[in-house]
């Protein structure tokens, strides 16, 4: 009988490295908003509206990149789960 299995076990190594990556992001961005958060108050004039446009860039930035990090890890969870329903139904099919 043949068989094979699929490891994805690298794939959760590198999933993780980025899950923390994204998540010191988020804290490097909360802190460097907060401390923008009093830059229309301090500044007055043409710079004021640049950093709020900055940042909400940023911030949007931010939660793209988690979401493409929610999507692709919900994509190779698919894929595993493709991998073990056909090898069970390849074993149903020889039993």
């Amino acid at each position: 009988m043949t068989s094979f299995m699929v490891d994805h076990g690298d794939h959760a190594i590198a999933h993780n490295i980025l899950q923390s990556a994204v998540s010191n992001l988020g804290t490097i961005l909360l802190d460097l908003n907060g401390r923008l958060r009093g830059m229309n108050e301090a500044v007055h004039g043409q710079a004021a509206p640049l950093w709020e446009e900055q940042q909400r860039k940023w911030d949007g930035d931010y939660h793209e990149m988690v979401a493409r990090l929610h999507s692709g890890t919900t994509a190779v969870l698919n894929i595993h789960e493709t991998f073990l329903e056909g090898d069970r139904n390849s074993a149903r099919a020889i039993l």
